[in-house]
């Protein structure tokens, strides 16, 4: 655990040789511990929607910075909230290697550990996320996550909501 300026305590992870901290967020919305629906918003171009099925979570144009910021914030809350259905719907970034920090998600998710059923989905709206997401499913494969790229939401919301066939 790592303390912040802001009194915010925060899991801090060494993967792939670089030291991730998580940032702390703002929260919007209803957030019981029944209904767990609620809105996560670190800046306009990064926000987590949890609506009871699944976790969207939405990675905006922006620089570098911003979108590995916006990456570091979904694994934080997924593994504070131990999320097992995940959504990410990345678009065009002025840097498309900024979505890379999908695999450090994956890399991340997999040193906390994730539920049983853990599921991640991953939507490119553009062509620049499509290589970072990629990547993270390749990496999910090595690690014994289940990881998949999209072309759509519809698509990996059918896949997300399935049920578990064992």
């Amino acid at each position: 655990m790592v303390s912040g300026e802001n009194g915010y305590r925060g899991l801090a992870i060494g993967t792939a040789g670089f030291y991730h901290s998580f940032s702390p967020f703002v929260r919007r919305g209803n957030c019981s511990k029944k209904a767990m629906a609620f809105t996560e918003i670190l800046h306009p171009d990064c926000r987590v929607e949890h609506n009871g099925r699944y976790v969207h979570a939405y990675v905006g144009p922006r620089h570098l910075d911003d979108v590995q910021e916006c990456y570091r914030h979904i694994a934080s809350l997924a593994a504070e909230h131990k999320y097992s259905r995940i959504l990410i719907v990345g678009d065009e970034a002025h840097d498309p290697i900024s979505h890379l920090a999908a695999r450090d998600v994956v890399i991340a998710l997999a040193v906390i550990g994730v539920p049983a059923g853990f599921r991640l989905a991953l939507v490119p709206r553009a062509h620049g996320p499509l290589n970072g997401y990629r990547h993270a499913e390749i990496e999910a494969k090595q690690r014994g996550l289940r990881v998949r790229v999209f072309d759509n939401e519809e698509e990996a919301t059918r896949w997300l909501t399935a049920p578990e066939v064992h």
